[in-house]
């Protein structure tokens, strides 16, 4: 989902939230919600002193949650309280939606902390496993796959935060895939997020794992080995 379209769901929020009925105890819910989404992504962390940093202690700041579309319900329910009070499974939805979003803040943290640690150990782990998997010929394409990886897990991260899968495909990976696809470098791009899955289940907790290896399995389902078994660029 474009961050633009993310922002706009922000606005329907802060307006329900002042004029709409939804209680005070999820005001600072939804002014967290804007000042994050107002953070712009652009293929780094967002910052873990302002919003986020809030949001992973004191639950404050939820975005997405759950298997649908978040934002999706949540412009359902803005049209739906529209002149009423909401009812007590609509707070509930709130309530969860908020407490979902602490553990995927937290997970993101971590991830941003333990970034250099994953990156190394894949890399260590495919240079053991096959060393052709970043070598094109004579030439060594470690320095451009580590390249490629960060991008790629900082991305991966941001898809978990939002818990949005649609949004990590439409702004990365069906173009990196026209790249990998373009290098022949499916192969080695289907090991690096396989390997990635094992090192973050070693890193991570496995609530926090099960969080983010779904993220992993899309890029390794996207960027992987098609039916062709040549080597080259790895993401």
């Amino acid at each position: 989902m474009p961050l633009e379209d993310v922002k706009r769901g922000c606005c329907h929020l802060h307006k329900i939230n002042i004029s709409r009925g939804i209680p005070n105890q999820f005001r600072p819910t939804f002014n967290n919600l804007v000042n994050l989404c107002n953070n712009e992504f652009t293929g780094g962390f967002f910052r873990a002193d302002a919003s986020l940093g809030l949001a992973a202690r004191s639950v404050t700041c939820p975005l997405f949650c759950g298997g649908m579309d978040v934002l999706t319900q949540i412009e359902r329910l803005v049209k739906e309280v529209d002149g009423r009070y909401a009812t007590d499974t609509e707070l509930a939805f709130m309530a969860g939606y908020a407490h979902s979003f602490r553990q995927r803040a937290q997970t993101y943290l971590i991830l941003q902390k333990l970034e250099p640690v994953i990156v190394q150990q894949v890399l260590q782990r495919l240079q053991k496993r096959d060393p052709s998997l970043l070598k094109q010929g004579d030439k060594d394409l470690t320095a451009k796959w580590q390249l490629d990886t960060v991008r790629v897990l900082r991305y991966s991260a941001t898809a978990m935060l939002l818990n949005d899968g649609d949004w990590l495909r439409e702004q990365l990976l069906f173009w990196f895939q026209t790249i990998m696809r373009a290098f022949r470098a499916e192969r080695s791009c289907g090991v690096t997020y396989e390997v990635m899955q094992t090192v973050v289940q070693e890193q991570l907790t496995p609530a926090q794992a099960e969080l983010f290896c779904p993220i992993l399995e899309l890029n390794r389902s996207l960027l992987g080995a098609s039916d062709r078994a040549e080597v080259g660029v790895a993401a």
